[in-house]
């Protein structure tokens, strides 16, 4: 004879069934999400329509439940680039650098449209949004010590080319904590006290590469402070830091906001 099981257990557990599905929350249109460069753009080089790589800097929550994580990628495309040539201040026509925002990844792995604060002319680098004169003075003073632009290029290339260069070592950390201090790179110069450089420099190679980061005992404000000083010492070795062009570097703080309404499953 089959039991018929009783409405009040069907009924726990279809219940139960219900709540084990994550709810989903509304991104309203306006949504801030805070942004950071995740590359280096230089007006006049950069190409207008390139795609450009930006990661989310903080999480965004609703109601105390995160929807889109920090160290989410996210994309824009460049929309004008211009450098700045000997007769530019003559002609009025001066460097600009503009990207337009696409979207970002929310942390159901949905695909959120984003915007910039003005959606009709987009984000505009500017000299006064991504001047870095006294770290670059500083970074040339550091670059003029053998030891010091030694441990910079093990950084670089273990950013670069994921090579596992030892950068946490007595005379490598030490050296790396005197630097960071010098150039006001607070979290770079605490990975190195806690001997994790190594582990801050394989993070920056994931935001570079446009990876989404897991969460991990060093932070993504250190990633990108060691991925713009990479950046901004290959820029130094080539000789391409100085003139008039609009430099943006990796960490260079982008605003965003939802430009469509999407939902989400928080986490």
């Amino acid at each position: 004879m089959t039991k018929r099981i009783p409405f009040f257990v069907l009924f726990a557990i279809v219940l139960a069934g219900c709540n084990l599905v994550a709810p989903k929350k509304s991104l309203k249109v306006g949504t801030k999400i805070p942004l950071s460069l995740a590359q280096t753009l230089v007006s006049g080089e950069a190409k207008e329509g390139d795609s450009v790589r930006l990661v989310v800097a903080e999480d965004v929550q609703i109601e105390g439940k995160t929807v889109i994580s920090a160290g989410s990628p996210a994309v824009g495309t460049v929309a004008w680039s211009r450098g700045e040539g000997v007769l530019s201040g003559l002609t009025n026509q001066p460097a600009r650098l503009t990207i337009q925002l696409v979207s970002v990844t929310a942390s159901d792995g949905s695909s959120v449209a984003i915007e910039a604060e003005d959606p009709q002319d987009g984000f505009a680098f500017t000299r006064g949004n991504t001047g870095r004169t006294e770290f670059i003075q500083n970074l040339e003073k550091v670059l003029g010590r053998d030891e010091s632009k030694a441990a910079l290029e093990a950084l670089q290339k273990r950013v670069e080319t994921g090579e596992k260069v030892d950068l946490d070592g007595p005379e490598m950390k030490s050296t790396l904590e005197s630097l960071s201090k010098e150039l006001s790179l607070e979290k770079l110069g605490d990975a190195a006290t806690d001997g994790k450089v190594g582990e801050l420099a394989d993070m920056a190679r994931s935001v570079k590469q446009g990876v989404a980061l897991a969460s991990g005992d060093v932070s993504l404000a250190g990633a990108l402070q060691a991925l713009s000083l990479v950046e901004a010492v290959g820029s130094r070795l080539d000789r391409m830091l100085r003139g008039r062009t609009i430099r943006a570097f990796p960490g260079t703080p982008v605003t965003a906001r939802v430009a469509k309404e999407t939902q989400v499953v928080a986490r």
